[in-house]
C-alpha cells in the first residue's frame, strides 16, 4: 500500500465514522419523539388540568370586562345627553334674547324637534349690578343689567342638567322694553 491509498482508506473511515454518528443522533431523535406519542397515547390536545386553569382565568377576567365596558357606556350615553343639552340649551338661549321673550317665557320643552328625549328648559331672570367687589368691571354708570339662566334638565337625577347663563343690557334693541321705549320717543318726537 502506498501513501495514497492509507491516506484515502484514512479519509473513507473519517467519513463513515461522522455520517455514522450522525445516524445514531436521528435515531435518538425519533426514538425520542415516539416515546412521546405513545406516552400520550398518540393523540394530542389540551389536558383536563389546562382546560380548567383556563376557565378560572376566564370566570376571573370576564366580570372585570363587563364592568369596564358597561362603565364606558355609561359615560358615553352622559356624554352625549350633556353634548345636546349644551346645544339645546345655547339655541334656547339665543332664541329667548333674540325675540325678547326671555322676560315673559320663562318654561317649557322641545316640542317636535325632539319628540323623543325628554329635555326640558327652565329660564330665570335676575337683575344684575357691577360692583368693585364681585366684578372686574368698573361702573361708569350705574345701569342694571339682566342675567338670563337658561337651565336644560333631563333624566331624574339633580346633576343631570345644564345651565347657561348671559346679561342683557336693557337698551338692547331687540328687547321688548327698549322697542317700546324707541316706539314712544319716536312717536313722540313726530308730534
Amino acid at each position: 500500500m502506498n501513501a495514497r491509498q492509507g491516506d484515502k482508506e484514512t479519509r473513507r473511515q473519517g467519513e463513515t465514522s461522522i455520517a455514522l454518528f450522525d445516524r445514531r443522533l436521528r435515531l435518538r431523535a425519533d426514538l425520542r419523539q415516539t416515546a412521546r406519542e405513545a406516552a400520550s397515547g398518540g393523540r394530542s390536545g389540551f389536558t383536563l388540568v389546562e382546560v380548567l386553569a383556563a376557565l378560572l382565568l376566564m370566570s376571573i377576567a370576564l366580570p372585570a370586562i363587563m364592568r369596564g365596558i358597561s362603565t364606558a357606556s355609561r359615560a358615553a350615553d352622559s356624554a352625549r345627553h350633556r353634548t345636546e343639552a349644551s346645544l339645546l340649551a345655547a339655541s334656547k338661549l339665543n332664541e329667548l334674547i333674540s325675540t325678547g321673550q326671555y322676560l315673559s317665557q320663562t318654561s317649557g320643552d322641545f316640542g317636535t324637534d325632539w319628540p323623543q328625549s325628554q329635555y326640558t328648559w327652565t329660564a330665570q331672570t335676575a337683575d344684575w349690578t357691577p360692583t368693585n367687589n364681585n366684578s372686574n368691571v368698573t361702573p361708569t354708570l350705574q345701569q342694571t343689567m339682566t342675567e338670563v339662566d337658561v337651565t336644560v334638565k333631563w333624566g331624574n337625577f339633580d346633576n343631570d342638567q345644564v345651565t347657561i347663563s348671559t346679561l342683557v343690557y336693557p337698551n338692547n334693541p331687540t328687547s321688548t322694553t327698549a322697542i317700546q321705549d324707541a316706539a314712544t320717543s319716536a312717536s313722540g318726537t313726530t308730534q
